[in-house]
């Protein structure tokens, strides 16, 4: 008799290593697939940043050149009314 209860507690726990096997198993699927998820949204929203990185460079491109132009616009005033007093001061000359 003895043998055989060794017999149906080996049974017992042959099933029970075999189902938290299987449960286990099952979970750590679940997190694989849970982290397949979470990796490809990483991925989406670094493309994503990515692609607003390259709008903003292009952004203070032309911003960065309307700048440079302002700054010509701005000097080109000043120039000319250094030249209008240089040129009234000697006509002033010319006429005393």
């Amino acid at each position: 008799m003895n043998g055989m209860e060794d017999v149906l507690k080996m049974d017992i726990f042959f099933v029970v290593a075999t189902v938290i096997t299987v449960l286990i198993g099952a979970l750590i699927i679940i997190a694989l697939v849970y982290a397949v998820k979470f990796l490809r949204t990483i991925n989406r929203i670094s493309e994503e940043v990515a692609a607003e990185a390259g709008n903003i460079r292009a952004d203070l491109k032309s911003v960065r050149a309307k700048a440079g132009a302002l700054k010509f616009a701005a000097v080109g005033p000043l120039l000319g009314k250094a030249a209008r007093r240089f040129v009234s001061r000697t006509k002033r000359k010319k006429e005393d």
